[in-house]
């Protein structure tokens, strides 16, 4: 009895024999599953045995099939394969839904319970998925089509109205890579000032699992670690002084000064090393060999560490999900120490307020709520590191604290649990920022929803890195590919040209500055129909770097492409493609300023005839000129990996205070949470890769130590 949700054939051949993991029983193991609440009574009747259902997983190409298995009125096991190969999510991250969501619906008896924060994606498709395998099961039943309400009941939070209150000596919050390093650093030092007895280090989180945004992430910048100078007889791998030049030179405005905090980037160079040879030596994190070249800068540094052989030639470069996995042991493994010695950590718990002496300019502790009992924590403790991955996932302060050049909501690659609370915590005790209103951090370009018109086609015997799963190609990627094509033209929302396209299609810079993100949010990607016929008849001819993580498998490229114009018309269907017979109507229809947009094509077709950018320097090869209509707007985004500007803090990594002076005794920001002190307000981001990783790893073995030292001396 199976059922699809997907408009795709599903790939990944029968289910049977695969290999599943599932559920069953209640959460006691003492008895079967009550029937649903009020079963008797709505009429509910089921078949018993297994239904099937799927729906599109994360990437939109694979169907997760959801196995639900039911007696005559009860789930009584959830099962998905385990098989990445079989399903369409991210392997690690769906962990959470098999160790909580499953349990969780059968205990209720109910699709309706909470989502996994961090994996909400997924959470939803297997919601639904139970919804459709239980109509079956009912169907089957002899059932009423309305007695799926029964299934259909918000369950209560059962510890709602209870508070706990807690007394620690270091408490994280945020146990993305970051914080769960804070929290075994904290844990040394405090190891180390009582003689090695137990010590009370604690972590919440509000996602579902450990790693957040970092375990999807696999390099760190680091400067000449100790133990790699060692192996080459003190021969560095990278020149520190040209180094950091480049960094003040990329970091410094329009007016001359310097952008960054001086102090904490050389902080970052003079500690970054001792970080990666902690991780490497002391903690056994495996790394690859250091890349001598940076496919995002004109200047190639060797200083970025693959984590765990993944720099294309060692035994994890074939798969992310691979990597993953390595990473998700590392952090299992430091919380299972963390526990052993008296600590621990809570999850789908997140931090909202602090508790601040103002008289004493101390953090006391952190006031929490787990989200799915309802249950309140008021935790006192001698030191707070926040690590929450700065405020991405709010809308509010996403307008209220960016500049108004990119203020909005934007499109992110990956979890949307950072949501700022601790971040306007911080802001209500008077703490300082630094470079809070920079630009997010963007990689890519995506549209603003996956095409679904075409099929997705699978490619035998090849494996995706990005997915560890079988290659796809499919012409839904068309619209995507025209806007991010060297000789595309580009404009922002009020129909201006904003810079040169072969910077959009690089995604973070290749030989040049990334430039989609100073339009904010989105920008149209603008082609004419004698533009659009010469993609049909030539096919693409100037995409050079293609959307990875935001497409879905891709095609062909130089070669005709006569999918193009079906494509468009799919695309305006999709409400992401906009279509008028003059330039003038074309703003209109996308709420541009038509005499802008005018003059903006206008000078475009100025400097094609020229056969000089003289406004932006895009090679000639690459300047086509906006021809005859119908013309044709489609919508893109620059996607964001998170927020970069936060607290300002000192090398301690102690958060000070509005006069950038004072710091706040036992508050400590690392991460994306302080990380605008590396960086400018002028620019996107610092494209010498894995930067973000460095950071966050340097502040968090440092911040969790000096915390911990802070703590041992308050006892």
């Amino acid at each position: 009895m199976k059922k699809s949700l997907s408009r795709r054939e599903f790939i990944g051949g029968a289910l049977a024999g695969a290999a599943t993991v599932g559920v069953a029983g209640s959460l006691s193991a003492c008895s079967s599953p009550s029937s649903a609440a009020g079963a008797s009574e709505s009429g509910v009747r089921m078949e018993p045995g297994k239904y099937t259902a799927s729906y599109v997983g994360h990437w939109g190409i694979w169907e997760t099939p959801v196995t639900v298995t039911v007696n005559e009125t009860a789930i009584t096991a959830i099962e998905v394969p385990t098989d990445r190969t079989q399903y369409g999510d991210t392997e690690k991250i769906f962990d959470a839904c098999r160790e909580r969501l499953f349990p969780r619906i059968i205990e209720a008896q109910s699709f309706s319970v909470d989502a996994i924060c961090g994996a909400t994606i997924s959470s939803m498709g297997v919601k639904q998925a139970v919804r459709e395998a239980l109509e079956q099961a009912l169907e089957a039943g002899g059932s009423d089509p309305r007695a799926i309400d029964a299934f259909d009941v918000v369950p209560p939070k059962t510890e709602e109205g209870q508070t706990e209150e807690m007394n620690v000596d270091v408490l994280v919050v945020g146990l993305g890579s970051f914080g769960i390093v804070a929290m075994k650093r904290a844990r040394e030092a405090l190891m180390e000032e009582n003689g090695m007895m137990a010590c009370s280090v604690w972590g919440i989180d509000k996602a579902g699992y450990l790693g957040g945004q970092s375990l999807l992430t696999h390099e760190m910048n680091a400067v000449n670690p100790p133990h790699i100078l060692a192996e080459r007889n003190g021969e560095p791998l990278v020149d520190y002084d040209d180094y950091l030049n480049t960094w003040f030179t990329d970091t410094t405005g329009a007016d001359g000064t310097l952008k960054c905090k001086e102090e904490m980037v050389r902080f970052f160079f003079d500690n970054s090393g001792a970080a990666n040879q902690w991780l490497d030596v002391d903690q056994g994190w495996e790394f690859g060999t250091v890349k001598d070249t940076n496919d995002f800068s004109e200047s190639n540094y060797a200083v970025v560490f693959n984590y765990f052989s993944t720099n294309g030639i060692d035994k994890y470069s074939n798969s992310n999900e691979n990597r993953r996995a390595v990473k998700d042991s590392y952090h299992k493994k430091i919380v299972a120490e963390i526990e052993a010695t008296g600590g621990g950590v809570l999850l789908e718990t997140e931090g909202y307020e602090l508790i601040y002496d103002e008289a004493g300019n101390a953090v006391k502790g952190v006031k929490a709520r787990n989200n799915v009992t309802g249950k309140e924590y008021v935790i006192n403790a001698k030191a707070v590191i926040i690590s929450t991955g700065g405020f991405g996932g709010s809308p509010e302060l996403m307008s209220s604290l960016l500049d108004p050049r990119w203020a909005g909501s934007w499109k992110q690659n990956g979890s949307t649990q950072n949501d700022g609370k601790m971040i306007k915590a911080g802001l209500d005790i008077g703490a300082g920022t630094y470079n809070i209103d920079m630009s997010p951090i963007t990689m890519e370009i995506a549209l603003p929803r996956f095409l679904t018109h075409f099929p997705i086609n699978f490619i035998d015997g090849k494996i995706t890195a990005r997915t560890g799963r079988q290659s796809t190609w499919t012409y839904n990627d068309i619209p995507l590919w025209m806007c991010v094509s060297i000789n595309s033209f580009a404009v922002d929302k009020e129909g201006n040209r904003f810079g040169n396209e072969y910077a959009i299609a690089n995604g973070i810079g290749t030989m040049m500055p990334p430039n989609a993100w100073k339009v904010g949010p989105y920008f149209y990607s603008v082609w004419s129909q004698d533009q659009v016929d010469q993609l049909m008849s030539e096919g693409f001819t100037a995409v050079k770097r293609t959307a990875a993580y935001c497409q879905q498998g891709g095609f062909d490229l130089n070669v005709p492409t006569p999918e193009v114009q079906e494509a468009l018309d799919a695309s305006i269907d999709a409400g992401i493609a906009w279509k008028a017979e003059t330039v003038e109507e074309l703003a209109g229809a996308i709420g541009a300023d038509p005499a802008t947009l005018s003059a903006s094509v206008e000078r475009y077709n100025e400097l094609c005839e020229k056969g000089s950018d003289d406004d932006f320097g895009k090679d000639a090869e690459y300047l086509v000129p906006v021809g005859s209509g119908p013309y044709y707007a489609i919508k893109a985004m620059p996607v964001m990996y998170g927020t970069g500007g936060g607290f300002d803090v000192d090398t301690q990594f102690r958060v000070l205070k509005e006069d950038h002076e004072t710091p706040i005794n036992g508050f400590y920001a690392i991460g994306q949470d302080s990380f605008g002190v590396l960086c400018s307000n002028e620019i996107n981001y610092l494209a010498y890769g894995g930067v973000c990783q460095g950071y966050g790893m340097t502040s968090g073995y440092t911040a969790g130590y000096e915390a911990g030292k802070y703590a041992a001396a308050q006892a």
